[in-house]
């Protein structure tokens, strides 16, 4: 059954979709941290198979003996396990009943920000040791999320009932969240920082002479005030893979809303934005953004990265509704013809709407020469990491993750299949 939403209504949810990846809905079952209150919580760490003990010396993409892979693994149980590369020590489980989204590293690449069904959490990698940085609201979902530049913080947007609130926190967990403004929750949500790592709260308002306007306010962690900021203001937001690194331009998907509905063929394109706050953007506040600049017929794109050249990569899916062909990673200039990198034949699709649609997961290496990313086969039973050259180039097979013999029939599946990852360098 089709789902009716009006105009902007549909938008702003597609958009709200697409930006934050929220891939999968949250596991189900029980999760014990959904009731803490205190920090500091440190959850199991687990060997999980023999290390992979790449020499120092030919460890790919401009990778460091400290270099680590950390993945998301199992349908079900949605496993944190860490890889290092250079097999200092064996991969290791370190938390379960994850989320699929988020998996953000802090800039220095040590850490990774994730999230629980109820907390906000922090991987120090080296140490194998996760911490709580925030208790979510009952029901609260992470919609947006930002690291300080300087790493030390930690800022993020929940969707909690009708309401969206922001906090700010350490992010070594040695302070409760600190809450910086709630909003309607129906309207998004942002958070970014100045450069002297202060915190920014950025809203959807209605402007002075009428019309929707970014609103951007400073968050003073000392005395809880909100302040206006100046429209030329620069404001950071380290994790934002969709923006180039010049903050000149955006790329996002752009759904077909006609194939909105169980059994239609969907597909999107990926859009083109200038700099402006692209909720804004896609709103009409600032001019409707109508540009395309990727389309590849009857799949749908997803997961922009931007490249230090200018170029971005993305993934795509063919709906087996549409067409069997297209699946796979992707680079190119906007508006210009992309080249498919590799081509893939996805396992496990999902049926739900179009923001929760499937994606490779696949993430680049240190010097931007590599797409690390994850093949699931699910006849096999067992998952290849490649290894794909940016520019061209055979791709090669990095680890490969079997699910022991004897295995009971959907371990695989529940257990080892890769819904996520990211490359430490």
């Amino acid at each position: 059954m089709a789902v009716n939403l009006s105009g902007r209504n549909l938008l702003l949810a597609l958009l709200l979709a697409a930006l934050i990846g929220l891939a999968v809905a949250a596991t189900s079952g029980d999760d014990p941290r959904a009731e803490m209150t205190g920090l500091g919580f440190a959850p199991q760490v687990e060997a999980t198979s023999a290390p992979l003990a790449i020499p120092a010396d030919a460890l790919p993409g401009g990778a460091s003996t400290r270099s680590a892979l950390v993945m998301i693994q199992g349908l079900v149980e949605h496993r944190l396990v860490v890889w290092p590369l250079a097999g200092t020590t064996p991969p290791q489980e370190v938390d379960r009943a994850i989320n699929p989204w988020p998996l953000i590293p802090d800039p220095a690449g040590e850490r990774v920000l994730y999230t629980t069904e109820g907390a906000v959490m922090v991987l120090d990698v080296a140490a194998r040791r996760a911490v709580l940085i925030g208790a979510l609201p009952d029901g609260g979902k992470v919609t947006a999320v930002q690291w300080s530049p300087d790493g030390r913080q930690v800022a993020y947007a929940v969707k909690a009932g009708s309401q969206g609130i922001a906090y700010v926190t350490p992010g070594n967990g040695t302070q409760p969240a600190q809450e910086m403004v709630r909003a309607p929750g129906g309207l998004p949500l942002d958070v970014g920082w100045l450069p002297d790592n202060r915190p920014v709260v950025i809203e959807m308002g209605v402007g002075p002479v009428g019309g929707l306007e970014a609103h951007y306010q400073l968050f003073d962690t000392a005395t809880g005030d909100l302040l206006p900021l100046p429209s030329d203001e620069r404001v950071l937001q380290p994790w934002l893979p969709w923006r180039s690194d010049d903050g000149a331009s955006q790329v996002y998907p752009v759904y077909d809303s006609r194939s909105w509905g169980i059994g239609a063929c969907r597909s999107a394109a990926m859009g083109l934005a200038n700099a402006d706050w692209l909720y804004i953007t896609l709103s009409g506040g600032s001019g409707l953004a109508r540009e395309i600049a990727f389309a590849v017929p009857d799949v749908f794109l997803g997961g922009p990265m931007w490249l230090r050249d200018g170029r971005v990569v993305f993934w795509g899916v063919a709906d087996p509704a549409c067409t069997s062909t297209g699946s796979g990673l992707y680079v190119g200039r906007p508006q210009q013809d992309a080249t498919l990198l590799m081509a893939t034949d996805l396992s496990h699709v999902s049926n739900e709407a179009p923001e929760a649609l499937w994606g490779v997961p696949y993430w680049l290496s240190p010097d931007q020469s590599l797409i690390a990313w994850a093949e699931n086969d699910v006849n096999a039973r067992q998952t290849t990491i490649h290894l794909t050259p940016l520019d061209g180039g055979e791709s090669r097979p990095l680890i490969t993750l079997p699910t022991a013999p004897g295995a009971a029939p959907f371990a695989y599946s529940d257990q080892q299949m890769v819904l996520e990852l990211v490359w430490l360098p």
